[in-house]
């Protein structure tokens, strides 16, 4: 009996939100399709129903990329840095930490050029 307060525990934390979760998207999605139809029924055709398609956020790219630099250089700061004993450098790092926080610069990084290439090519459209 002791051994599945863990496994319950665990159900409870990650079982119960999810289906909240679940539930609420389900209600939206339904709400939707409701109001889609009355407003089909009435005729009124409104600029989303005309346009399934969805509009791409603007600037996603650089906040993507923005987010994952800053991530990488917290984490860099976090290693590199001990309150105590002052400056380590890179040698401070313990194990390989530097491999997924470089990938994850080098991920920011990719996300900000992507970001001006289409800042670019937005730009010469107009």
């Amino acid at each position: 009996m002791v051994q599945l307060i863990p496994i319950v525990a665990i159900i409870c934390v990650f079982g119960i939100p999810a289906v909240v979760i679940a539930i609420l998207s389900w209600k939206r999605q339904e709400s939707k399709h409701t109001e889609r139809m009355a407003m089909i029924e009435k005729g009124i055709v409104s600029e989303e129903l005309e346009k399934p398609e969805k509009r791409a956020k603007k600037y996603t790219g650089l906040r993507n990329g923005l987010l994952m630099i800053g991530l990488a250089l917290g984490l860099m700061a976090d290693s590199t840095f001990d309150v105590g004993a002052g400056w380590h450098g890179f040698d401070g790092w313990h194990g390989h930490a530097e491999f997924p926080v470089f990938a994850i610069l080098g991920g920011g990084i990719a996300f900000v050029i992507y970001f001006l290439i289409v800042y670019r090519m937005e730009k010469n459209k107009e």
